[in-house]
């Protein structure tokens, strides 16, 4: 309740009022529920941990995606071509397993 003033005066805290407002806003449908069925009292208990899912899931994509680039290497981070180079191996990024590649058709 104190930091409210705090957070309100600075950009990052306009940047993460705006970003609770908005996925609120989204979700009011979802509390809306919460609300009919299990009363205010439940619905705004269930808001910060609701919030607090949406941040540790942008937090593991981010995550996620640092590290598929650090496995990817500074060599081919910035490359649209994706086809296994010969040092796949060694990034431990392998090629596609032979039974999922599309086999030309034989013909007679």
């Amino acid at each position: 309740m104190f930091a409210v003033p705090f957070l309100i005066s600075t950009r990052l805290g306009i940047v993460v009022a705006l970003g609770v407002g908005v996925i609120v806003m989204l979700n009011r449908g979802q509390y809306a529920f919460f609300t009919r069925h299990r009363g205010v009292g439940f619905a705004s208990a269930v808001m910060p941990f609701h919030l607090l899912y949406y941040v540790y899931s942008v937090a593991a994509f981010a995550l996620g995606t640092g590290y598929y680039l650090w496995r990817l290497g500074p060599a081919r981070a910035g490359t649209t071509d994706r086809r296994p180079s010969a040092g796949a191996g060694e990034t431990g990024l392998s090629p596609r397993p032979r039974q999922w590649v599309r086999q030309p058709r034989m013909t007679r």
